[in-house]
């Protein structure tokens, strides 16, 4: 068993159940970031991996919430991770308008600095991971807002959102003591409006749009 959150005391499936039950956020934002593309044309292929990601965060979050094993755990990181990517990716091509050379650089910088930062587990309560996380979607928004697309703030407003989801993860298991349920749930319902905020960023950006 991994134990890496407050609210589990314990073995079992049902011993973290509002961490289980919030990983409800990320099925809503898949939801809410495909009634987004219904209006929309030319991004099928895009739309259909992403929110395919998106469901698989869902999942495998929920996954390692239940059983909290190294598989689980797998589970939950690695499309988390290639959701990154994959935004990284669509992003610059597509509303940036770099190349397929400068955007697959950006793919692999995030890439490296993601690799490097997960050397380091227990700083910051394994928030530094998404450090360069971070660091990559404060740097959209400073162009997003820059470039004057459309919702202009809208990056911005992702930023923030995600600082205040890392300061949640962050300090779970510091308030333990004082908070049983800790705040590892407030993570969760940070980061399905944030998927959601850079799915419409990306989505309502799209060329011909």
């Amino acid at each position: 068993m991994i134990d890496l959150y407050c609210e589990r005391l314990g073995p079992g499936l049902l011993a973290e159940p509002i961490n289980a039950l919030t990983n409800i956020a990320f099925f809503i934002a898949a939801w809410a970031s495909w009634k987004i593309t219904q209006s929309l044309q030319g991004i099928h292929y895009a739309s259909y991996l992403l929110i395919s990601l998106i469901i698989m965060i869902g999942t495998g979050s929920s996954l390692f919430h239940t059983f909290a094993t190294p598989w689980a755990a797998q589970a939950d990181i690695i499309p988390i991770l290639l959701f990154q990517l994959c935004f990284v990716w669509f992003y610059s091509l597509k509303v940036m308008r770099l190349n397929y050379s400068k955007s697959a650089v950006l793919v692999i910088a995030l890439f490296l600095a993601s690799h490097f930062s997960r050397q380091y587990p227990n700083l910051l309560n394994g928030s530094l991971m998404y450090a360069p996380t971070l660091f990559a979607i404060a740097m959209l928004a400073v162009f997003h807002f820059r470039q004057q697309n459309n919702s202009p703030l809208i990056l911005i407003w992702a930023t923030a959102v995600f600082i205040a989801s890392l300061f949640f993860r962050t300090i779970d298991n510091a308030i333990c003591p004082y908070v049983v349920i800790g705040s590892h749930f407030l993570w969760h319902l940070c980061n399905g409006f944030l998927i959601y905020l850079t799915m419409k960023a990306l989505f309502t950006n799209w060329p011909d749009q």
